[in-house]
């Protein structure tokens, strides 16, 4: 057929350009077109504050490290974490040798940090510690419980505290904080040179039709409000909480199966240097109540162009968005008759969810410079301000009879794989390059050039040097 791309991209997130340059080091002469409906990449929840820029590595996330039922703790899905974390900093150490990008502002070694109160917290911390310090990735781990030196750790956390309380830590030197968009921008840039890359910036994808062989992808110019098609072998949904809705309209997915819920969210952010200084670490704690992964709180130190902030949080807020350009009737939008059911099931089976997701929404400022006065004991309300952070789309799923909320990401694909798409959010971008391999496999892997070429060329991309 005249005029078939190779490969559409919808989104122009760190996934979807991370699934564009693997593909073009693959096949340098294959036709990408990337549609994005903002007027720049990484503008939604690749932008560099609208997620906390933690390289999630396993080192501080208390959640990835759940108690068991024999009050034994669970270190798989930490193990795991850092293993897709330390794939993509081998592509992104890849791509530097190949002049493709330059990280040296955006990304930076920073101590992670899991900082707890309490005897409990610090059994379990201390529990953990002694798993995880076994592994190779982990055995700098360093623990403590002594205030003294906790105090040299995170002299802002400490300072104002009482001495008397229970309280514990565990560093590992060797974290990252990272720039997830100029990352993404980078890479855009160097593919934006090439003849046979299409960057389309304020297009939106308003349809997707399977043509049997192809599909046909309807755009609309939003700098001339006029609609056209293009047809394409392949293609990849990577605009964050839009792709439920895109999966539907393509029929890939049906209302019956999937639901979603948005939660917004915010941060406390200073830019006082007098206070921010003094911090050098990303600083997790216990989830609160063990609600969700989100309701973690952690101060962070971030670094942007070359300038250091703090940023607390993050704090929920419930929407109807499921972008923050996004419409208040994504939410209604995505409804049928058919998945009504599994909302209300999945609200009847996380009431408790719910409840903290509204108190969190109603809180006012100065509750929300409470929480973290808990973390940091001398904070001054006037060194910190609201910003938006980006949003997450929990996906409900129709599992046997009971609603399943997931909250990691899930790879979506059509009858014949050669429409893809990724549910779901955390830890997103840290995976990012993993999730991009998965992607191909998944397309391709039946096909003769992912076998007899691809793999070979991955092997010498991701092989130990």
């Amino acid at each position: 057929m005249s005029g078939l791309v190779d490969i559409v991209l919808i989104g122009s997130g760190i996934v979807s350009t991370s699934l564009a340059i693997l593909i073009h080091l693959l096949e340098p002469k294959w036709v990408i077109h990337m549609y994005e409906k903002l007027p720049d990449v990484a503008c939604e929840s690749t932008n560099v504050w609208h997620n906390s820029g933690t390289g999630h590595a396993g080192y501080c996330e208390l959640n990835y490290t759940p108690k068991l039922s024999n009050n034994d703790i669970d270190i798989s899905t930490a193990l795991r974490i850092n293993k897709l974390f330390s794939i993509s900093i081998k592509f992104w150490s890849f791509l530097a040798k190949k002049n493709i990008l330059n990280y040296n502002n955006l990304i930076h070694v920073i101590p992670h940090i899991s900082f707890v109160v309490g005897n409990h917290n610090i059994n379990f911390l201390y529990k953990r510690f002694n798993k995880l310090v076994k592994h190779k990735s982990f055995n700098n781990m360093q623990y403590s419980n002594e205030f003294n030196e906790l105090s040299k750790w995170i002299p802002l956390i400490m300072d104002g505290r009482n001495k008397l309380q229970k309280v514990a830590a565990t560093k590992i030197d060797n974290g990252t904080d990272i720039n997830f968009s100029g990352i993404t921008k980078q890479i855009v840039n160097f593919l934006r040179k090439k003849n046979n890359f299409y960057l389309h910036l304020k297009h939106t994808v308003i349809n997707i039709i399977n043509k049997n062989y192809y599909w046909n992808i309807y755009i609309k110019n939003n700098n001339f409000n006029h609609t056209y098609i293009i047809p394409t072998k392949y293609v990849f949904i990577g605009c964050g909480g839009a792709t439920l809705l895109l999966l539907q309209k393509a029929n890939v997915i049906n209302k019956n199966k999937y639901a979603a819920f948005s939660i917004g969210s915010q941060f406390l952010l200073s830019k006082n240097h007098n206070i921010v200084d003094q911090h050098w670490a990303k600083v997790y704690s216990t989830t609160i109540n063990n609600y969700i992964p989100m309701s973690i709180p952690h101060m962070d130190t971030r670094i942007v162009d070359g300038e250091k902030f703090l940023l607390f949080g993050p704090f929920a807020i419930l929407n109807t968005k499921f972008l923050n350009y996004g419409s208040v009737f994504d939410w209604f939008k995505s409804i049928g008759i058919n998945n009504m059911k599994l909302i209300f099931r999945a609200g009847v089976n996380n009431i408790h969810l719910i409840k903290y997701l509204l108190y969190q929404s109603l809180m006012l400022k100065s509750h929300k410079i409470n929480l973290l006065k808990y973390y940091y004991p001398k904070v001054n309300p006037n060194d910190w301000s609201l910003i938006q952070a980006g949003k997450r789309v929990q996906i409900i799923k129709n599992n046997t009879n009971h609603s399943e909320l997931v909250f990691g990401n899930e790879i979506v694909h059509s009858s014949n794989y050669s429409l893809t798409a990724v549910l779901g959010a955390s830890p997103g971008a840290s995976t990012s390059v993993s999730l991009a391999l998965k992607l191909l496999e998944v397309m391709f892997k039946n096909y003769d050039f992912y076998q007899k070429h691809w793999k070979n060329k991955l092997k010498l991309i991701f092989s130990p040097k």
